[in-house]
């Protein structure tokens, strides 16, 4: 049976497991650029980040009006564990 003291135990564990992780916000022009880096700051492997996508980038037309990808990552929990 679900409690509230299991809830209130379960959410604890996750929320020290979140406060232990390190988040990046990277800018770059491509999503695949923006990864790459972001893996360099935290030290691992591109396949283990999860990233939120803060604002969409954009080519431009001709590189006129070109706007940058801007992501927040982190690593994955279960791999840094």
């Amino acid at each position: 049976m679900i409690t509230l003291d299991n809830i209130r135990k379960d959410l604890g564990e996750l929320l020290e497991t979140e406060k232990n992780l390190k988040h990046v916000e990277v800018h770059a022009d491509t999503l695949d650029e923006a990864l790459a880096d972001a893996a360099v700051q935290l030290n691992t492997k591109v396949v283990n980040l999860e990233y939120e996508v803060k604002e969409k980038g954009y080519e431009g037309f001709f590189g006129i009006a070109k706007k940058p990808w801007t992501i927040l990552v982190c690593q994955n929990p279960e791999v840094a564990a």
